[in-house]
């Protein structure tokens, strides 16, 4: 047992330092009960001892900052903390101290706690409240010393042999008679490794009486050979006086007499018991290690960084770098081959790190495979240097990161195309409210001008301009996903085969259209004119891909998407999907231009070419019809896009066939019309009036319920637009049709919000009119609601909306 140090004691904040004769012990203690820190540090004082500087953490993650900036001899550690509890804040201390010792400071006694403390790795188990100074003292001393001893035991045993015959711990001496040995002395310390006594020991079947019953026939044996060779090592299991059984190096020596004739043994005990279980633990960790390094995605390493020769690689870098190991460990810095050669220059800084600074290197790199595929690798190195000061070996790990990067791009692009979005959403909603009036009032104004009016042409280009600023406004919102979808079940190659005389007109004669559809195809739930748009943009993509002509195939079929195939294609999911593809031979694409190809506005045409809506368009639906898209193009070799809708086991419905437009109906029934916009209630008043309609009008829900009390004739229909302040369109809608139960409902609106349209789907029991609308769409609408069978006699399917 190291010697009590004597010194004068200094305490600072939460640090007790002393003045020691010689280096103090740099302790951490990590404790978050205040009153139990102050008793520790009091105990450290009781001592005298000028031999501790003492650090106190309240929590792990305190511990763990420290632990990274200090260093520490020993560690006295709380399994109960704030940020962590039980044996899982030995392990996770453990994991950080690295190679320093840690004895656990417990409020508690618990026996299976300690043993499994003790096997994870625990130096010893102290209880609070039961320790004083001089034992707190001796329990540190003693771990650091029993924590230094199992790290070097390894070193230790090339010398062991020699060590036990010069410095044995129990001598003993035997004499050698025709009926056997017969112990005729022994030291007194066998009472320490046994707990027998001398007189015990000296015996005559007293060693072999005690020797373990499973190994006396394999140590009786060896007696015949300590005959003939004069020397013998042995280890077995002896009996203490306890009952316990500990295991003894013996290392004997047969000397002779004057007559040269085999007299005497002189012998010396070893108790290696404590050898035993770290060898065992040895060996358990290092299966466990083995274990862990062939069976884990990163490459383990440890190389030499003078010569560059790997001195250990793990299985998995063949996996990740694409060389065998044999090559690997025969070829000096061969991981080197496959770096990037733009990465190289901006590698040399962390090799340098590694192998001659302070610190450990963190690095990220490209390598190319020899079978020519670029992996992305997150590398940490960390040197090891001998006792000099010299770094004699580099350890670390290398991470293959490949589909990571890949996910966080794609999380980013995400993110990005869902800020614009929202932020798109946002300005539709006031600027379909002033489409609506323009849009509106020009075309009242148009049907007020006879033909041959020189205004009527100002007119027309008016309504011209602003339906275009309307698609525009569509497009944004099917961008967003904020579009209502009227959701069917249908057959993708109906709907193919009703476009392609459009399809053929569209992209002219100098391009070849084929279209491979699948005579199997499932159904999917989707909205037949969105598909429609999704399937028009993508082909005016190809089209202008191709300016010089080409081919365009358009292809169906049913897949199942398995773990395998969603493993490099995230975030999809697996399932069975019907796959729509539109593949042309044009110009192809870069990668750069294909990342950002979903994004609004982005076009590589030239300014006034195109707006960068059409595949952002295309984007926006499909993944608001539960859809995936995904884009495969080389330059110079064309481009495939491919589309993957989930299949549906229903049949599908007959393509529905445009409406002839014709006069809108008329009608006399009574409207109450619900508009915060007062242009826009100005002119639905209008539009409604001039056909014919009895309409009260109301700017926001509160007066439309007066109107709904007060008003004593029936009331036929409620329009009502969806966003307003104070009170929604759909909680109007209920508390109208709670006083008006035969009334039915007309939703007005040019931004879906998702409270009240559940995912942009339209519910069953009402009608909605997207702006921005023409009088005619106003008017053709409601006559159809009117003359609808639907009434919202019951709230309920509101309702459930609404929760």
């Amino acid at each position: 047992m190291a010697r009590l140090h004597r010194g004068r004691t200094i305490v600072r904040g939460d640090a007790i330092t002393s003045e020691p004769l010689d280096a103090p012990i740099r302790v951490l203690l990590i404790e978050d009960n205040p009153a139990d820190a102050r008793l520790v540090k009091e105990m450290l004082r009781e001592t005298g001892a000028g031999w501790v500087t003492l650090t106190h953490s309240r929590d792990l993650t305190h511990a763990v900052d420290l632990l990274r900036d200090q260093g520490f001899n020993i560690i006295l550690l709380d399994l109960s903390l704030p940020d962590s509890e039980g044996l899982g804040t030995f392990v996770r201390a453990q994991a950080q101290a690295q190679n320093v010792p840690i004895v656990v400071l417990a409020g508690l006694e618990d026996e299976e706690m300690a043993l499994r403390a003790v096997a994870a790795g625990a130096q010893d188990y102290l209880i609070k409240g039961r320790v004083d100074s001089h034992l707190l003292y001796h329990a540190l001393r003693c771990a650091i010393e029993r924590h230094r001893m199992k790290s070097q035991l390894r070193t230790a045993q090339g010398r062991l042999q020699q060590v036990l015959t010069s410095s044995p711990a129990v001598l003993y001496a035997t004499r050698l008679t025709p009926a056997g040995f017969m112990s005729t002395w022994v030291s007194d310390n066998i009472v320490r490794v046994t707990g027998h006594t001398v007189a015990e020991a000296n015996q005559p079947t007293w060693w072999i009486d005690h020797v373990h019953p499973d190994d006396r026939g394999r140590v009786l044996p060896q007696m015949d050979r300590l005959r003939a060779e004069t020397h013998l090592s042995i280890e077995y299991r002896f009996r203490r006086n306890d009952g316990s059984y500990c295991w003894i190096h013996d290392d004997s020596r047969l000397a002779t007499d004057d007559a040269g004739q085999p007299a005497t043994v002189f012998g010396a005990w070893l108790d290696v018991t404590d050898q035993k279980q770290v060898e065992a633990a040895l060996r358990e960790t290092e299966e466990r290690f083995r274990e862990l390094a062939e069976n884990v995605r990163e490459v383990f390493f440890i190389y030499e960084p003078d010569t560059g020769r790997a001195l250990y690689l793990s299985p998995a870098y063949e996996a990740v770098f694409g060389h065998s190991l044999e090559h690997a460990y025969a070829t000096p810095s061969a991981w080197l081959e496959g770096v990037h050669p733009d990465d190289r220059a901006a590698l040399d800084p962390v090799l340098h790190t590694s192998t001659g600074g302070d610190s450990r290197s963190d690095s990220i790199y490209r390598v190319v495979r020899p079978d020519g595929a670029l992996r992305w690798i997150h590398g940490r190195a960390t040197p090891v240097r001998d006792a000099l000061g010299k770094v004699i070996r580099v350890v670390g790990i290398a991470e293959d990161i490949t589909e990571l990067r890949r996910t966080q791009e794609q999380l980013f692009q995400s993110q990005k195309i869902e800020a614009v979005g929202r932020l798109a959403g946002g300005v539709a909603h006031d600027f379909n409210n002033l489409l609506t009036v323009i849009i509106g009032h020009g075309e009242l104004l148009g049907e007020d001008l006879k033909e041959g009016d020189p205004l009527r042409e100002s007119v027309v280009e008016m309504l011209h301009a602003a339906s275009r600023a309307a698609g525009l406004t569509k497009q944004l919102l099917a961008f967003s996903r904020q579009q209502v979808l009227d959701l069917r079940v249908v057959d993708l190659n109906a709907l193919v085969g009703n476009m392609d005389k459009m399809l053929r007109r569209l992209i002219g004669e100098d391009v070849e259209l084929r279209s491979v559809l699948s005579d199997t195809l499932g159904a999917v739930r989707a909205d037949a004119g969105q598909i429609e748009q999704v399937i028009l943009n993508l082909v005016v993509n190809s089209r202008d891909a191709m300016p010089d002509g080409g081919r365009l195939m358009i292809e169906t079929s049913d897949v199942e998407l398995d773990e395998a195939f969603i493993a490099s294609h995230q975030p999809m999911a697996a399932g069975s999907y019907v796959m729509l593809a539109v593949t042309d031979t044009g110009t192809g694409m870069t990668e750069g231009v294909r990342h950002r190809l979903f994004e609004p506005f982005f076009t590589t045409k030239e300014p006034g070419k195109g707006t960068g809506l059409g595949l952002a368009t295309v984007y926006g639906i499909v993944k608001q019809s539960g859809g995936y898209i995904w884009v495969y193009s080389e330059v110079g070799n064309g481009t495939t896009f491919k589309i993957y809708l989930p299949r549906v086991a229903e049949t599908p419905e007959a393509l529905s066939v445009p409406d002839v437009v014709a006069e809108p109906p008329r009608g006399t029934e009574t409207v109450l019309l619900v508009e915060d916009e007062d242009m826009v209630r100005s002119l639905a008043r209008a539009a409604l009036a001039r056909r014919g309609y009895a309409v009260l009008e109301a700017a926001n829900g509160r007066e439309a319920l007066a109107i709904c009390e007060r008003h004593r004739g029936p009331i036929d229909l409620l329009v009502t637009d969806m966003i307003m302040p104070g009170m929604t369109g759909r909680d109007l809608a209920l508390r109208v049709i709670l006083l008006r139960p035969e009334i039915k409902v007309l939703y007005v609106s040019g931004y879906t919000d998702r409270a009240i349209v559940h995912q942009g789907l339209l519910e069953p029991g009402f009608s909605f009119l997207e702006k921005p609308f023409a009088p005619d769409s106003l008017a053709r609408k409601v006559r159809k609601v009117l003359d609808g069978a639907t009434e919202l006699t019951d709230p309920t399917p509101l309702l459930e909306v609404a929760t």
